[in-house]
């Protein structure tokens, strides 16, 4: 579980658009 959620962080910052994947994450480009 702990590669899993680690892959989707990285994933989601590799899309450079963590707002539209997660707007509740951390806000970035909010």
């Amino acid at each position: 579980m702990e590669p899993v959620d680690q892959q989707h962080v990285l994933s989601t910052l590799h899309t450079a658009r963590p707002d539209i994947d997660r707007p509740k994450k951390r806000g970035h480009g909010a």
